[in-house]
Parts: C-alpha cells; structure tokens; sequence
C-alpha cells in the first residue's frame, strides 16, 4: 500500500539508483519531493552514470521543489537542510535520508 507524500535527501536516490531499485519508490509513496539542491547533487558530474541517466528522466510522482524559506542546521549539507525544511513547511513526516547526523536533525525537528 502506498503512503503519502515523502521527502528524499541525495543519498537515498543515489544508492538505489546503483542498485537498480528507485523503481521501489514510486511503490512506497504517490509522491516523493526532492529539493532542487538535490537535484543539483544528482545532477553533479562526478555523479555515477546510473544516477545521471535515471535524473535525466525520472519517473511520474517525483517533483524537484525549493523550501520556501530555506535555513541551514549546523553540522549537516545544504541537501539535507533543504530537505528537513521542506518536510517541516509541508508537514511531511516521511524523510529519506542515509546520513546519521542529517536523520538526527530531522528527528529532533519531528521528522
């Protein structure tokens, strides 16, 4: 059964797009939002061929937005702040991401 609406941080699509798996994703949830930071992320040119080509057409349900007042939390990327601001201005609790002080964050915001 699918859930909602989730929030991906570049980790995530990055290591199922290695593995083969981003189709589970759109299985997962209806929609997955991803902020433009990164998008710029998965779009860098030291990116892994299977990262760029699945970004240059990514699936029906993803959506590349902007927090619309984006801050920086200490000790974590760009990626991962706009990410966590994202969710919290939209009041989405489901958060994708892999890094451990990045998840923290998101945890003490209520994510």
């Amino acid at each position: 059964m699918k859930s909602g609406v989730a929030v991906a941080d570049s980790g995530p699509i990055h290591y199922l797009a290695l593995v083969g798996e981003l189709a589970l994703l759109p299985k997962l949830f209806k929609t997955v939002l991803t902020p433009f930071s990164v998008q710029a992320e998965l779009r860098h040119s030291h990116a892994p061929d299977a990262v760029k080509q699945w970004m240059a057409n990514p699936p029906v349900g993803f959506e590349f937005v902007a927090p619309a007042s984006p801050r920086l939390f200490t000790n974590i990327h760009r990626g991962e702040s706009d990410a966590i601001q994202l969710a919290i201005e939209r009041g989405i609790s489901s958060i994708l991401m892999d890094d451990q002080n990045a998840r923290a964050v998101a945890a003490a915001n209520g994510l």
